[in-house]
């Protein structure tokens, strides 16, 4: 019979390998080339089935979920290596296209430009189908996300742990949510 260290050793074991599955996406992150664009265009995918079924809070309560277990995730992935940020890890990804899902959703009932909602200027413009908006995240968010200007990149530079992977790509996430609002207000 196993004694508790034993136990307790291998429940830590298992915990650890779950969480370095979550760090890179369940598997997602292994995909060649451009791992990061490999699990945003996942979770683009996941927005979509979800855009219009969840209610604009939940959006950030998922970013805020992701953000807390992505940093327990890389923090287990990049235990005992040399690089802080494998490009394998892709919930700091996941993370950054959930938080700029959750700020364009919120925008939804922010006056836009002419005195209307921005749910009314996407349903009448060019970025009216849930397709669209979540393609304009998408693109935004990778040029946010390699780009990396200004506060993104500082903390890219700077936080070399665990949270800081994962809070360059949150950023990069509410950025790109921003500009996205922006894009469907001047557009519609």
């Amino acid at each position: 019979m196993a004694d508790q260290g034993d136990a307790g050793g291998a429940r830590s074991d298992g915990i650890r390998r779950v969480l370095s599955l979550l760090a890179i996406g369940g598997g997602v992150g292994r995909l060649r080339p451009a791992p990061g664009t490999w699990g945003s265009a996942a979770t683009a995918v996941a927005i979509w089935a979800g855009w219009g079924l969840l209610p604009g809070w939940a959006w950030t309560v998922l970013a805020l979920v992701v953000l807390l277990i992505g940093e327990r995730a890389v923090a287990a992935y990049t235990r005992g290596r040399t690089e802080h940020d494998p490009s394998e890890v892709v919930i700091d990804e996941v993370a950054g296209m959930l938080a700029a899902a959750a700020v364009v959703a919120a925008g939804k009932g922010l006056p836009a430009l002419a005195g209307r909602t921005l749910a009314d200027a996407s349903a009448a413009g060019r970025f009216g189908s849930a397709f669209a908006t979540v393609l304009l995240i998408f693109l935004l968010f990778r040029l946010f996300d390699i780009a990396k200007p200004g506060p993104i990149g500082l903390i890219d530079r700077r936080m070399n742990s665990p949270l800081g992977v994962m809070l360059d790509d949150v950023l990069a996430g509410i950025l790109s949510g921003i500009a996205a609002i922006a894009i469907i207000a001047v557009t519609s």
